[in-house]
């Protein structure tokens, strides 16, 4: 891996000016108690603002609770502060609707869903002054007190009968780095804000149209042991600490009476960005590919004081880094906490509430779905090797299991089975006849899995690539006045706009089965039929799809090895 080619937090202004080791503690959010609202239709909601920084630093924020992975689990909180500028931005907000996941159940386990407000005296606990919003399962209950001043967010969950455990599952800006950056005095960052527009590396330059901006939150887990989750990386199952704590104290103001420990670094926050890192550094924590921006934090087996697990996912798809530390510095001691920093969009997290590791995690499942069930084949052993170029090698590749009793399942082709590198072709003089090839391997039970990359070669030749420009499906150059191309395996590329709903359902149809028209129904070669013939722009119905390089990947022309930011 060439680490120069990929940003680390330094190299990236809003992680470096706000990282909890070198930012002063954020002007704090209070909660406005005459703005509450709440109904069983629209949920909670409420302004809340920084009282130091002026009423021009209101923003509204909305609490919703929903369904877990069944009637019987306790309730899942969304919380989410959208300010005026940033409120559209980056948000999933626009293409996910989790309300709408909400399971059916029987009307004789129907749950209280919804929050409700609950005065301090019906809970018979005290409590900071605030709200408390309840939700209930058929056997467990959640909920989520809202502290007014400073704003703090806690969890709690517990069967139904049993009281409120002494400390939250988990709690949102207890650590007071809660931070919508378009509110802040600009005067310490604009500079280096604009000094960083140029580009990074071969990149072209990102021009900011909206400034410089940044969002952050802190999550803590005050019963944790330890913490799992934010894919793809290399790292330890438990996720190393990024930060340490240290006795001295920083305040967030003169005139406020708030403090938090010092933090200094251990190494760097987890990144949570899309990129092709090739030939990565085992020793590196460096995201790879994908980024799922999920924690688990794990209480154990035998949690005490009626606490447990819970877990949270950051909603908010711009670049992002997380920092994590224990509460305490012996390395079993309980207690840790998060800290997420995103470029834009707004603060939309979900909480989990567990109270176990495995009920985090059918929670979550119960929000994003589960994948499919693979079929048999898929479970087996699969022969992928990129030089693959002909039919004969891979017949012959085929034959040499058989000959040497080699188990397989699956042969895969990657690009260079195509014509040109153009997706959604063949290469007929290197592999004369597909079907037949196809049709062979089936009948010894094996598959064939072919490449399709979502970049297409510019060339006039390309059926696919002139059907998704007819259509305005391709990735736009900043100025709108052209497609974008950068480099890729086929040379020059250009690449289909994954976020038009358009492009996706025409991208997906592609796949759909489909058989050359001049395939005809044929007695004596029965499989002929049933597999069709090859029709240039269409998949094969016979041929399983590997889609890759969907970070998306750019060899040249973009930033990081990927899209340019504009």
């Amino acid at each position: 891996m060439d680490a120069s080619k990929f940003r680390t937090c330094q190299q990236s202004v809003f992680c470096a000016q706000f990282r909890p080791t070198s930012a002063p503690v954020p002007s704090q959010f209070e909660l406005l108690t005459d703005s509450v609202r709440h109904s069983p239709e629209s949920g909670f909601h409420a302004l809340v603002w920084q009282p130091e920084l002026g009423k021009n630093t209101t923003v509204s924020l909305r609490v919703d609770s929903l369904y877990s992975a069944s009637a019987a689990d306790a309730p899942i909180w969304r919380v989410r502060m959208l300010g005026r500028e940033l409120s559209n931005l980056f948000s999933a907000a626009n293409i996910l609707d989790l309300p709408s996941l909400r399971l059916t159940v029987p009307s004789s386990l129907q749950p209280l869903m919804e929050p409700v407000i609950v005065t301090e005296e019906e809970v018979h606990q005290p409590l900071s002054k605030g709200l408390l919003l309840r939700a209930s399962g058929a056997h467990w209950w959640s909920e989520l007190h809202v502290q007014r001043s400073p704003l703090v967010l806690r969890m709690y969950a517990a069967r139904l009968g049993q009281p409120r455990p002494r400390a939250p599952l988990a709690a949102v800006g207890a650590q007071q780095l809660i931070r919508l950056a378009a509110h802040e005095p600009k005067v310490h960052w604009r500079a280096r804000c604009d000094e960083t527009r140029a580009a990074f590396g071969d990149g072209a330059p990102d021009s900011r149209p909206h400034g410089c901006t940044v969002v952050t939150a802190d999550v803590s887990f005050p019963h944790a042991l330890e913490v799992h989750g934010l894919p793809e990386r290399v790292a330890p199952l438990a996720l190393r600490p990024t930060l340490s704590p240290h006795a001295a104290a920083v305040s967030s103001s003169a005139r406020a009476s708030h403090t938090r420990r010092a933090l200094t670094s251990l190494r760097e926050p987890y990144r949570l960005f899309n990129l092709d890192v090739f030939q990565y550094d085992k020793s590196a924590a460096t995201g790879l590919y994908g980024s799922l921006p999920y924690l688990l934090a794990n209480a154990g087996p035998r949690p005490v004081d009626g606490s447990g697990s819970a877990g949270v996912v950051w909603l908010n798809s711009a670049d992002t880094y997380v920092d994590l530390w224990r509460e305490g510095s012996a390395p079993e001691s309980r207690g840790m906490n998060s800290f997420w920093s995103s470029e834009a969009g707004s603060i939309d997290l979900l909480l989990l509430p567990g109270p176990s590791a495995a009920r985090v995690l059918s929670q979550l499942s119960a929000l994003s779905g589960t994948p499919p069930l693979p079929p048999l084949w898929a479970m087996g052993y699969h022969q992928s090797h990129w030089n693959i170029k002909s039919q004969a090698q891979l017949v012959g590749v085929d034959a040499n299991t058989d000959r040497f009793g080699v188990p397989l399942d699956a042969l895969w082709l990657d690009i260079e089975h195509t014509k040109g590198k153009q997706y959604f072709t063949w290469d007929r003089e290197r592999f004369p006849d597909p079907v037949a090839m196809a049709i062979a391997l089936e009948r010894k039970g094996r598959r064939l899995v072919g490449i399709a990359d979502p970049h297409l070669k510019v060339d006039a030749a390309n059926r696919v690539l002139s059907e998704a420009a007819a259509h305005g499906y391709l990735l736009r150059s900043p100025d709108g006045k052209r497609d974008w191309t950068g480099d890729c395996w086929p040379g020059e590329s250009a690449w289909v706009d994954m976020l038009n709903p358009a492009a996706r359902r025409w991208w997906s149809g592609l796949y759909s089965p489909a058989a050359d028209l001049q395939c005809v129904n044929n007695e004596s070669e029965p499989e002929i039929s049933r597999f069709g013939c090859l029709r240039d722009g269409v998949w094969p119905r016979w041929l399983h799809a590997w889609n890759d390089m969907n970070e998306p990947s750019v060899f040249q022309g973009g930033e990081e090895l990927t899209l340019p930011r504009d």
